[in-house]
């Protein structure tokens, strides 16, 4: 599945630079890194979790990733989120609370 997904993007960053890449030591490793052992383990810790949860379940925690993203590049890199950002936010967990509390309405 990320094989055939990255045929594409492969052609497409080929075609689309707007600077030639620089293959350096840290630029490579931080690729292998990527490609190899995050995505692997992403991969195993995504199919642990649906073995152990319903799937519904499970994919709440997926729905946390953009929020959890914006948060360490606040705290790692100080990039302050835009209204636009804190508002999706909300939107976001506003979902996930009302998601999670549904069942106990019912």
């Amino acid at each position: 599945q990320m094989l055939i997904g990255s045929l594409p993007l492969s052609l497409i960053a080929l075609w689309d630079t707007q600077q030639p890449i620089l293959w350096t030591p840290s630029f490579v490793g931080a690729l292998i890194y990527n490609v190899l052992p995050a995505t692997a383990i992403a991969f195993a810790l995504w199919y642990f979790a649906l073995s152990r949860l319903p799937a519904g379940i499970a994919s709440l925690g997926t729905l946390a990733n953009p929020v959890i993203g914006v948060m360490a590049a606040w705290l790692q890199l100080g990039e302050r989120p835009s209204l636009t950002e804190g508002i999706g936010i909300g939107l976001i967990l506003s979902a996930l609370l009302v998601i999670t509390l549904q069942p106990r309405m019912r």
